[in-house]
């Protein structure tokens, strides 16, 4: 049935009747009472194609109830059968009606059934972006199912439309494949560029098609379909240019790697020839600059793997941003003064109170600093600025530096992006624009980059939000702890990386500790058995037992003395700091780490007791 509706079937059976009965109370005048059955056919097929086989069968009862009162004599009585005649021709009537009933309603559900597959069809066509098409390659004439307008700015309506759509440089290897196709009767596929007609917009299509012939084996017709593929070109173009970029980043990070190797291996070098005192000094300083390098470039790399998994936890809190950048320019001054870099600091009179994590917020202001530096070709200048503008604390950085074209701007916070990837190009692995965006954008701001003015130089300037809470004045650190204080307190260094821990070992020792050393968790054990400890640096990652377990029996066999543990390890995510606080450790410090902080560290542990 066509008619979905209960009450219009009905209605539409009804009417039927109706037109049936007056049409032949009108023609049999004329017929002379010959033929009363035929006007009851037309609308049987009508109304068992519309309205089913059950409304069909009800026209067909009430037709033969009109016909016996109308039009069989004796008229105007319900059953005027007198003769054998009648009644075979009532039974006729009623075995051929049920028959155009029933076939009437089986091509109406047969169409109702084409209709519905051609709507489905519809659906699939359009949630996949395709069209199917059949052509005639005499004619090209052909059939189309499918949104061409919708997909491919044009209708077709010849296979000639389709290949007008076709982009100019790809139509010549387009033609060439159809005819290798039709002259061998094979299937046919390629991938090709087409412009939309009615906005000239490049859409990215793969046709799959096969021919089919004659016996002679001449192609009679080609029958395809056509899908939008353009999502999937760009995505796969997407991932050529990651492709690249890694391999250019793989290369960028070998080669970082290995300059702050060199001046480290020659200053050891310099060192076992028995120098003077200067020479030392100077190569101990190479040695410290160039680690604290590669120590940088590590860190930048796991803050990347952490913004990946989206693991960076922000410690907020109400902050001056005029202090943080005060902080920040300090940090990054040796970076600047090495390229002659003037730095001028401008800031509001009032206080410029944001929600933020200081470190990460000095990190991207020193990232800042730092490419303003590498990008400068002379002795420039350096504009940072800090104000508070609309509700929003703008923070800017300008240089005088060779700038970034425009062309260059939309990319230039993507990972790995670099302005100049030559052999020219400044130190740098292209990671501390992405990853200073990301940490403004999780501090709920914005970071964007411009023309500095007069054509040359850069300005980044980034917005945070502005806070009304006033930061708690802080307190004054206490004095540092006395020299000896410091003297005699034992403490354990325990790593299996026995280089790392001796010369750990060492440091502590020359600032007054009492320090012993392990290199497994067994040897640490034995250790603090026959001398108790005040402080133990753990390494987490040992070859016998972990440092979280050794944590746990050193406490234990400590009993009531008091004693400090400090998990000095490679792993820094948060979830490993919730196991090693859990495991009773008083602090967590990632490496590398520099010295100072393991001493300041130290002090803060030991001060409760020992002052």
């Amino acid at each position: 049935m066509i008619l979905e509706r209960p009450w219009l079937r009905w209605l539409v059976t009804v009417l039927a009747f109706l037109t049936a009965v007056g049409t032949n109370m009108l023609l049999q005048p004329q017929l002379e009472g010959r033929a009363p059955l035929l006007p009851f056919f037309p609308p049987l097929v009508f109304v068992g194609l519309f309205c089913g086989a059950r409304p069909a069968l009800v026209l067909l009862a009430a037709s033969c109830i009109a016909i016996l009162y109308y039009w069989i004599e004796p008229i105007g009585e319900v059953w005027p059968i007198r003769r054998v005649s009648d009644l075979i021709l009532m039974a006729v009537f009623l075995a051929s009606g049920a028959l155009v009933a029933f076939v009437s309603a089986w091509v109406g559900e047969l169409m109702r059934s084409e209709r519905l597959s051609r709507r489905r069809l519809g659906m699939a066509l359009s949630a996949g972006r395709m069209v199917t098409w059949d052509w005639k390659p005499g004619s090209g004439d052909g059939s189309v199912a499918g949104g061409t307008a919708q997909f491919f700015g044009a209708s077709w309506a010849s296979m000639e439309d389709m290949l007008a759509s076709v982009h100019p440089e790809d139509l010549d290897e387009v033609r060439r494949a159809c005819d290798a196709s039709l002259l061998m009767g094979g299937p046919l596929s390629f991938t090709c560029r087409m412009l939309r007609k009615d906005n000239g917009a490049v859409v990215w299509a793969k046709t799959d098609a096969i021919v089919m012939t004659d016996p002679r084996g001449r192609a009679v017709q080609i029958s395809g379909v056509t899908v939008d593929v353009s999502d999937l070109a760009e995505a796969q173009q997407r991932l050529r240019q990651e492709g690249l970029n890694k391999d250019a980043f793989l290369a960028t990070l070998a080669h970082e790697l290995r300059n702050p190797i060199a001046p480290i291996r020659y200053a050891v070098a310099m060192l076992r020839h028995a120098p003077s005192a200067q020479q030392r000094d100077r190569a101990l300083d190479i040695i410290a600059r160039q680690s604290a390098h590669m120590a940088r470039l590590l860190d930048d790399l796991l803050d990347i793997g952490r913004i990946t998994r989206d693991a960076i936890v922000l410690q907020l809190q109400p902050l001056d941003l005029r202090e943080a950048a005060a902080q920040a320019i300090q940090s990054a001054a040796p970076a600047l003064e090495a390229r002659d870099q003037l730095v001028k600091l401008e800031t509001a009179a009032e206080p410029v109170w944001v929600e933020g994590d200081t470190t990460r917020l000095q990190q991207v202001l020193v990232n800042l600093l730092d490419n303003a530096a590498k990008y400068s070709t002379g002795p420039g200048e350096v504009s940072v600025s800090v104000a508070a503008e609309a509700g929003q604390a703008v923070l800017s950085v300008s240089d005088t530096g060779i700038g970034i074209a425009p062309a260059q701007r939309a990319r230039i916070f993507d990972m790995f992006t670099r302005v100049d990837a030559g052999a020219s190009a400044p130190a740098g692995l292209g990671i501390g624009l992405a990853l200073s965006r990301r940490l403004v954008e999780l501090h709920g701001g914005t970071i964007e980059v411009g023309d500095a003015g007069g054509g040359k130089g850069s300005r980044f300037t980034v917005r945070l939000p502005l806070t009304r809470r006033v930061a708690l004045p802080r307190q004054a650190l206490d004095a540092p702890v006395a020299s000896a204080t410091i003297q005699g307190t034992r403490v354990l260094v325990v790593d299996d990386n026995v280089d790392g821990a001796d010369m750990l070992a060492e440091a502590l020792r020359q600032a007054g500790f009492d320090v012993s050393v392990a290199y497994c968790g067994a040897d640490a054990l034995r250790a603090c058995e026959q001398s108790p400890v005040r402080a133990a640096l753990l390494d987490i990652g040992l070859p016998d037992i972990s440092g979280i377990e050794l944590a746990r029996r050193l406490r234990e066999a400590a009993g009531p003395l008091p004693l400090a543990l400090v998990a000095i390890s490679g792993w820094g995510p948060q979830p490993d700091r919730v196991d090693t606080a859990a495991a009773g450790f008083d602090a967590h410090l990632v490496k590398p780490v520099e010295y100072e902080a393991v001493e300041q560290v130290l002090l803060r542990l030991l001060r409760p007791v020992d002052l």
